[in-house]
């Protein structure tokens, strides 16, 4: 594992067994750069988009199979034992030069012209993607030339051990999250340029499949992966929409930081926007409602700020055709809650 970590671009999923002093290695080398990049993030005002809200780096802990809440100021790392997590830079790119186009053609086809199997391949792109700076267009030729869907039972290279086997375009789409501009775009650029989380590449079921879509933003988290200009049925910006997101019906867990921040988006923009947009409302905190099964109105002491605990589902509707759909108001909510650069 040690071999293959790239310490310039750290965003990965990493599954380390602690007795084994190169894997220890890696998770000491990890923890140092999770706390360098806290620190940064926060020195540069960045917008916090962590699981719990303390702008740890970890996400999906598991210390043999076991969950587990990592902290940087309180949690030792054993000398034993199976360590899983993914780990996600709070860094993007902002206006860095792009990479020259022929350099990336030439790298896809030394690629390409490889005899070594799929996880090979994508291990060696690893190494050398610190030196990267994609547009959204180069992203989509990167993933588009590796398999789509996951690995086939006893591929070569894959991990016998593992419990699900790996997707070449998510682990591609991971690895260079942080490598590639236009994540996001404001709603005028949005209507004609390419963008990362959205219809174009993370939500394109011709690109990608609901299986790895589900995958990267587990592992990226909500609010790197969550596109506000569809958060309904209703086309967006870039007139699509029907399976950005995943869904427009959500279940959000107002215990974590990440989820919250959705949740209180989808609560501003439904007070701003006309007609009955939250629908088919529950909140676990609503105990007698819930036992009842009656519907869930969201009341108005909810605004600014909903309460920290509880699962909190709903439908988000913006009109049949969506009329009431209100795209600059979706961005200028979104640009103080997520990092992306709406």
């Amino acid at each position: 594992r040690l071999f293959y970590f790239n310490p310039l671009n750290a965003t990965d999923r990493y599954r380390l067994v602690l007795e084994n002093p190169a894997d220890r290695g890696v998770a000491e080398r990890l923890m140092a750069i999770n706390l360098w990049d806290r620190v940064r993030a926060m020195g540069a005002g960045v917008l916090d988009a962590s699981r719990r809200g303390n702008f740890e780096g970890f996400r999906n802990e598991r210390l043999d199979r076991l969950p587990f809440e990592f902290n940087c100021t309180s949690w030792d790392l054993p000398f034993t034992g199976l360590l899983e997590w993914d780990y996600v830079s709070p860094m993007k790119l902002g206006k860095e030069k792009k990479t020259d186009p022929r350099i990336l053609q030439k790298v896809l086809d030394v690629l390409g012209n490889s005899k070594c199997v799929w996880v090979s391949k994508v291990q060696a792109l690893r190494s050398i993607s610190h030196n990267f700076v994609l547009t959204p267009e180069n992203l989509w030729d990167y993933l588009n030339f590796f398999p789509k869907g996951r690995l086939p039972v006893g591929s070569p290279g894959v991990d016998p051990d593992t419990l699900v086997l790996p997707s070449c375009r998510a682990d591609v789409f991971v690895m260079m999250f942080c490598r590639t501009l236009h994540l996001m775009l404001p709603p005028k650029q949005a209507e004609k340029d390419m963008y990362v989380v959205g219809p174009h590449i993370l939500y394109n079921r011709d690109l990608m499949d609901p299986g790895c879509m589900v995958e990267i933003r587990e592992r990226l988290g909500w609010l790197n992966t969550f596109d506000a200009y569809h958060c309904c049925a209703a086309k967006g910006p870039t007139k699509k929409g029907k399976d950005v997101n995943l869904s427009d019906t959500y279940s959000l867990d107002l215990g974590f930081h990440e989820e919250y921040q959705v949740a209180k988006f989808l609560i501003l923009l439904g007070a701003v926007e006309d007609g009955e947009n939250m629908l088919d409302c529950h909140w676990t905190g609503a105990g007698f409602l819930e036992r009842t099964g009656a519907p869930f109105l969201v009341p108005a002491s909810w605004l600014p700020d909903p309460p920290a605990h509880g699962v909190f589902s709903l439908r988000y509707s913006s009109g049949k055709n969506g009329e009431y759909v209100m795209w600059d108001k979706r961005a200028e909510i979104m640009r103080k809650l997520s990092p992306l650069p709406y």
